[in-house]
């Protein structure tokens, strides 16, 4: 599946660039899904370490949703 990008996740990637100065940001990235059985895209995703050591992983999906017309 080819990388996707839009100006929303462009947004996005900015803004989560900027919480942490060792975060690593990525956009469209594939990972496992809850059940391991197969992979889900998030368009965002942020790599940083905690305080302890731990490698702490957040996914950001950008979801577009049109009005109604009434």
């Amino acid at each position: 599946m080819p990388a996707r990008s839009n100006d929303f996740q462009a947004v996005v990637y900015f803004i989560r660039s900027q919480v942490d100065a060792d975060a690593v940001v990525t956009k469209s990235v594939m990972l496992p899904d809850r059940t391991g059985s197969g992979l889900r895209e998030v368009d965002v995703l942020i790599t940083s370490r905690a305080r302890d050591g731990r490698q702490v992983r957040i996914g950001s999906s950008a979801v577009i949703t049109a009005r109604s017309r009434t």
